[in-house]
């Protein structure tokens, strides 16, 4: 199997910014909702056979800091 391979990203949101590994899966594998974890926004899961994982790597947003 292939290495996994690695982007950046930023939530098109809030901008908060994610490593993006791209893991292939079967055609059939279940996908759930993927959410930014800064502001909830929805992130694509999937990319035709491959699924994404969001890593949060960017500061967080002055958004974020309000909410405490």
């Amino acid at each position: 199997m292939a290495e996994p391979a690695e982007t950046r990203f930023n939530c098109p949101n809030c901008s908060a910014q994610y490593k993006v590994v791209k893991v292939e899966a079967p055609a059939l594998a279940n996908v759930e909702e993927v959410n930014c974890l800064n502001c909830g926004a929805a992130l694509q899961a999937r990319d035709g056979k491959f699924l994404l994982k969001y890593f949060l790597i960017g500061p967080k947003t002055k958004r974020d800091r309000r909410k405490r």
